[in-house]
């Protein structure tokens, strides 16, 4: 069951904040990692009344749905913005990330890279690179205002 209600104590949403988070906003994740993160999985309607929010924003989170999930989403997104709301979503940057990897592809094949790199290029869309520490790639993001 989820742990948020219809009634926002901010009037900023952030979704799928993952264990960044605003303690001055709602914050929902699928798996909360702190208090200040309510626990909600966001394929299933957003727990707030139509319009409670001015702000939504989510950062990497719908290219973990499917389009059905994802369209849904962003329906729900707009009927919690109020008038005037504003709606920004991040997501990484498939051409930057397919460009990067036929690179490395290239440079494989032309002998001027390590193989194993290759098959790892996909941690760079996990946003850790070979240290452990967590980054942002590059991401493309839409804005948009709720008429």
């Amino acid at each position: 069951m989820d742990d948020a209600d219809a009634h926002p104590s901010t009037r900023f949403l952030n979704l799928g904040c993952g264990s960044r988070y605003l303690p001055s906003w709602t914050n929902l994740d699928v798996r909360p990692r702190g208090p200040e993160v309510l626990a909600h999985d966001l394929r299933m309607a957003l727990p707030f009344d139509q319009s409670a929010f001015a702000v939504v924003y989510s950062s990497h989170v719908l290219e973990h749905l499917g389009r059905t999930e994802a369209e849904r989403l962003v329906r729900e997104c707009v009927r919690v913005l109020e008038p005037g709301g504003v709606l920004r979503v991040v997501v990484p940057d498939l051409e930057r990330l397919a460009r990067l990897y036929l690179r490395s592809l290239e440079q494989t094949e032309a002998g001027t890279a390590d193989e194993s790199r290759v098959r790892q290029w996909h941690r760079f869309n996990l946003d850790v690179d070979e240290s452990g520490r967590v980054y942002k790639p590059e991401s493309f993001f839409m804005e948009g205002t709720k008429p």
